[in-house]
């Protein structure tokens, strides 16, 4: 019999068909071609030979069922699309792993379903897909775009004033708005502001509320102790970014100076060195003795005991309380000897006090402190009564009424 080339491939592959109708007939596993051998996803129709007459509810990811990653806007992704077994990218490579988790052997069907994970700029809540035996079905994974929060940091005041070097952490996610930590709660990452006072946190969930926690102020500056809840723009929002203004307040600073009329004219005075006076942080309370408008203060702790010192020009008696953070302080004198008593100070340091243009300045009503003598001096002239050339010079102290 003569030998026949194109019979024998038409009888080979019949004989291949064959086999594949057996198999159907007891049962078989296949794998999608959205999810390379790599990932591990394996997906297993159910063992069943009446299955011929495909069950209702069964659905079957086959490899022309290629799972097509797109943006929420509904743009198919070239680095995201998940490539068939021919092509070079893995539904896993792109974003999207896939993990089965199937029945019995005898149930209807398997479900298959990811994770959501950030990679590439695009976030994607999960993937699930019913398997149908016999049938073929493609399934879409919307992918969002991952956000960023930039934080910008500023002078409380002078508001062109761009912060460097002050250090945030972040909390979160979070499904709603809050003030303070949950408790628990682990930073995600930190960052430091650059010289134009801006930090900037990306990789984060669409529509999340995050926590910020300034941990280092800028120097010169008082911390911000606020926790600070800031959104991500959400899904459907085509801007990524969020941009977030913190303020800090700038340091202040008092400068007290002292003068005295003792021993000068009628209505002059002049500066008193060595005058002692002592700062105290205010505290509020309701029957406290110090008064500012309508509130009540006590003293607190002492933020320092220093002595006014003159000038080199010995124009200025004074001493200076720098790094103040903005609030309510006491001012107390230590009363020179022959003068008399001073009442304490209430003095309220504002944001950047003393600190230059642009800033508040104390008044010389509150900077500038005057001792009144209580006693004066009198110089006597004695003469001898023996010889009238002789003088005897005396001073005497009185009060004075």
């Amino acid at each position: 019999m003569k030998y026949n080339k194109r019979l024998v491939k038409k009888l080979t592959a019949l004989f291949l068909v064959c086999i594949m109708i057996i198999s159907l007939g007891n049962g078989f596993s296949m794998q999608t071609a959205a999810s390379a051998p790599e990932s591990g996803v394996d997906i297993d129709v159910p063992s069943d030979t009446s299955a011929q007459s495909e069950p209702a509810g069964v659905q079957m990811l086959s490899e022309t069922s290629q799972p097509e990653l797109t943006d929420s806007t509904g743009q198919t992704d070239s680095t995201e699309q998940a490539e068939s077994s021919e092509g070079t990218e893995s539904a896993q490579t792109a974003g999207t792993s896939l993990e089965s988790y199937g029945g019995a052997a005898n149930d209807l069907g398997t479900r298959a379903e990811n994770q959501g994970e950030a990679k590439n700029g695009l976030f994607s809540d999960g993937i699930n897909a019913d398997v149908k035996s016999g049938q073929q079905t493609v399934s879409t994974a919307t992918n969002d775009t991952i956000k960023a929060i930039n934080v910008i940091k500023q002078d409380s005041t002078v508001t062109k004033t761009k912060l460097p070097g002050v250090q945030f952490e972040i909390y979160g996610p979070y499904d709603a708005s809050g003030t303070s930590l949950p408790e628990g709660a682990a930073k995600i990452d930190m960052r430091t502001t650059n010289d134009e006072g801006v930090c900037a946190f990306s990789g984060l969930i669409p529509g999340k509320w995050y926590y910020l926690k300034e941990v280092m102020a800028a120097n010169g500056y008082a911390l911000n102790e606020d926790i600070i809840p800031v959104q991500t723009k959400g899904v459907s929002d085509l801007a990524a970014i969020t941009e977030e203004t913190v303020t800090n307040d700038r340091l202040g600073r008092l400068e007290i100076e002292n003068t005295t009329n003792m021993d000068c004219e009628a209505g002059k005075t002049k500066p008193s060195a060595g005058v002692e006076f002592t700062l105290y942080k205010a505290v509020l309370n309701s029957i406290g003795e110090y008064v500012e408008g309508t509130n009540h203060y006590s003293k607190g702790d002492a933020v320092g005991t220093k002595s006014t010192v003159m000038s080199r020009d010995n124009t200025k008696a004074s001493v200076t309380f720098d790094d103040l953070v903005p609030g309510i302080y006491i001012l107390e004198e230590e009363t020179p000897e022959g003068h008399a008593s001073v009442d304490e100070k209430v003095i309220t340091v504002q944001p950047g006090y003393n600190q230059g243009t642009g800033y508040p300045a104390s008044s010389d009503e509150e900077c500038v402190i005057n001792n009144t003598a209580v006693k004066g001096k009198v110089a006597l002239e004695v003469v001898s009564s023996i010889d009238k050339n002789v003088h005897i010079e005396a001073e005497v102290r009185r009060e004075v009424a």
